[in-house]
């Protein structure tokens, strides 16, 4: 067992220092006085309580600074400062600044201070109040008299909120700087009207029975700069104007609508449901609460969503929520154009949809829940009535519509290219008789025609007469003539010439089932656009 003696200049070194000088051995005995060294701090504790120098009480605890070499805790150079009874002076935030890089150790009983920045030791040992709360906030601290009280809670804070604390002037305990009041003496109060003094000052009031009387406008009125206590059971009462505590226990249901809005509330009958929504808005706009006859629930958008829920009859659900001027939009009207089914439903405010219930768009007259049920599940996202499998795929009816276009465009009658060169005052050669021709073109051996670039024959082209004489046939034809028109006819009401889009798919499933001519008696279980296609051919 080994033994190591602690010499007096063991001291000049720091806690790792000792530690290191000193690991090998298994005790350690001072050199001054015999007596075993603690291994955690390596400080004879006999030697140092006899010690009455504070430097040499530091250089015992934490050895001598390396470039100064004076005791650790008495100059600048060093990790360690002593906090002297003149810091006191400093408020909290001056002491963080002068001391923030630094252990501190107490220039009055060597203790070491921490965070809060005041020895606890000499705070503890302190008796009076005045001299504590000058150690621990400096100068920066104020009392709260009683008087203080009648101020309220935002006065309290402009007077007392740059100081870092704040002492009760009756019990010295110290105040919450977010309540402004002392919490001690408000829970030894037991008048609940000094209690709402102490808490909110001088502008509280007292919220009696008879205040309910007052609708909600004359409450506000009364109330709108005091915070409010309920008379009956001195709870808070808030921004409803009345009080939730007291309403909550009352069974009588008049009394409790009483309690919330006072006389100025209406009872929705079931008679009242005849009414549509802007008479029953007209009846009831001046009440502040309108509760219904049946279950007293109070009601919202003008009918009574707790019977409305309850109701499993969808002609009385909806002469509920829009009175009699309603009408049920069955799945057969479907099968009605859209200038029919605005003529049967146009004088009716609301239109439901026989299969959801859900209203119905009055732009196109169709259940939007049930449109877009379709479009999520099978049905086509072009005509919204095949299936997706075998009917029309939305880029290829467009690239259809495109094809359309140019086919139309190429077969014009000859009339509207003749009236075109006649506008813009250009002379065809065709326009000139067979000898102007001659004398024009006599000095040529050969004449190519402008359109086609072929060989003139007898001063015109055979092979544009020939090609011509073929289309005209066609065109005036009585079976194609109307097929052209109908063609064209079609296409302005499905694609947008000017964007070269298609119109909204929504608009687009209107006006294709609108559309007679071109829509007409298709099977829907066959593929609508193939059917088209098949129709223009």
């Amino acid at each position: 067992m080994l033994f190591g003696v602690f010499e007096t200049l063991d001291y000049d070194l720091n806690l790792d220092e000792r530690k290191m000088k000193f690991k090998k051995y298994d005790h350690v005995i001072c050199e001054d006085c015999n007596q075993e060294i603690e291994k955690f701090n390596f400080i004879c504790h006999n030697c140092y309580n006899k010690e009455t120098d504070c430097n040499e009480q530091n250089r015992m605890n934490y050895g001598i600074c390396k470039v100064c070499f004076k005791s650790n805790a008495s100059f600048g150079c060093c990790e360690i400062k002593i906090f002297k009874t003149s810091d006191y002076e400093l408020n909290l935030e001056g002491r963080r600044i002068k001391y923030k890089d630094y252990n501190i150790i107490c220039e009055k009983c060597n203790n070491k201070i921490d965070e809060y920045y005041y020895c606890k030791n000499c705070y503890s040992e302190e008796t009076d109040i005045i001299k504590k709360h000058y150690l621990k906030y400096g100068p920066n601290f104020k009392i709260f008299s009683t008087l203080d009280y009648n101020l309220n809670l935002e006065k309290r804070r402009k007077k007392f909120g740059n100081f870092a604390g704040i002492f009760c002037e009756k019990c010295n305990n110290e105040i919450d700087k977010r309540k402004y009041y002392c919490k001690d003496c408000y829970d030894k109060e037991n008048d609940i009207n000094k209690k709402n003094y102490m808490k909110y000052g001088s502008n509280f009031k007292i919220f009696s029975t008879l205040d309910y009387n007052l609708n909600l406008e004359e409450r506000k009125i009364k109330y709108k700069d005091y915070n409010i206590f309920c008379e009956k059971c001195n709870n808070k009462i808030y921004k409803y104007y009345y009080c939730k505590n007291c309403y909550s226990e009352e069974t009588d249901t008049i009394k409790k609508h009483y309690m919330k809005y006072g006389s100025n509330f209406g009872i929705l009958s079931i008679l009242d449901y005849n009414l549509n929504l802007k008479e029953k808005m007209e009846k009831f706009r001046n009440f502040d609460g309108i509760f219904c006859e049946k279950c007293n629930n109070e009601i919202d958008e003008y009918y009574c969503k707790v019977c409305y829920s309850k109701e499993t009859d969808i002609i009385k659900k909806g002469h509920m929520k829009y009175g009699s001027n309603f009408k049920i939009f069955s799945t057969l009207d479907y099968n009605l154009s859209l200038e029919e089914r605005m003529a049967k439903y146009m004088e009716y405010n609301y239109i439901l949809c026989e299969k959801c219930n859900y209203e119905i768009d009055k732009q196109y007259y169709n259940c939007n829940k049930c449109y877009n049920n379709q479009i999520m599940t099978s049905k086509c996202k072009v005509c919204f009535i095949g299936n997706n499998g075998n009917c029309c795929s939305f880029y290829e009816f467009q690239q259809f519509l495109e094809d359309f276009n140019k086919w139309i465009n190429e077969n014009k009658l000859m009339d509207d290219y003749l009236v075109i060169k006649k506008q813009k005052g250009e002379i065809s050669d065709y326009d000139l008789d067979e000898d102007d021709r001659r004398v024009k073109y006599k000095v040529f051996d050969y004449i190519l025609c402008e359109k086609c670039d072929k060989k003139y024959h007898y001063n015109y082209c055979y092979n544009c007469y020939v090609k011509e004489i073929n289309e005209l046939n066609k065109l005036k034809s009585i079976i194609l003539q109307p097929k052209l028109q109908g063609y064209e006819n079609f296409y302005s009401k499905v694609y947008n010439k000017e964007t070269k889009e298609l119109r909204e798919l929504k608009e687009l499933q209107s006006i294709l089932k609108d559309y007679k001519n071109v829509y007409f008696k298709l099977d829907e279980d066959l593929g609508i656009f193939k059917q088209i296609i098949k129709e223009f051919e």
